[in-house]
């Protein structure tokens, strides 16, 4: 299950405390994994924070949406890791979304931008993943956008890889 930004929203607004909320909006927000988010450095000049070292053995340097950016003063963070966890899971009690794991928002990042649009090389830069094989297993389309994908095909318009010749008929692809 992939959380979209509204289902994100209503659960970061079942989150009292405001260090914690920071931690779960610019998880989404930034795409990062939420324990390096914890660890990171930030850089509000910038509107971005420096990453430690991440999985892929690399520092990384994520940049923030501008409507987030207020959340970066909260850095660096107060508490131990494990106190932000356990509020997250009484916010996912109270949201109903019992089910969901803070890592599953770094995979609605890649669903929500996937359904926005993105390619996948655009999806693998913000994720930082070395290769799009990596971020194909993040990025699946909400269930909204591949309706809307599918409506497509009925619309009277011009098929956009088909170009026709002046006979009236398509010329092969």
């Amino acid at each position: 299950y992939y959380l979209t930004r509204v289902e994100v929203l209503r659960l970061a607004r079942c989150i009292k405390d405001l260090e914690t909320r920071a931690l779960i909006l610019l998880t989404f927000g930034t795409g990062s994994r939420p324990g390096e988010l914890h660890g990171a450095t930030a850089l509000p000049a910038q509107g971005a924070f420096l990453m430690p070292e991440t999985k892929n053995g690399e520092r990384q340097l994520k940049p923030v949406p501008m409507k987030l950016r207020r959340y970066m003063r909260h850095w660096p963070l107060s508490r131990h890791y494990s106190r932000y966890t356990a509020r997250w899971r009484e916010a996912r009690k109270l949201a109903g979304l019992e089910h969901i794991h803070m890592h599953d928002l770094r995979h609605s990042t890649a669903s929500e931008l996937i359904s926005r649009g993105a390619t996948l090389g655009q999806v693998k830069e913000v994720l930082g993943h070395v290769s799009v094989q990596a971020t194909m297993r993040y990025a699946h389309l909400h269930a909204s956008a591949r309706q809307t994908l599918l409506d497509s095909i009925w619309q009277k318009t011009p098929h956009p890889t088909t170009a026709t010749s002046g006979t009236g008929r398509r010329k092969p692809a």
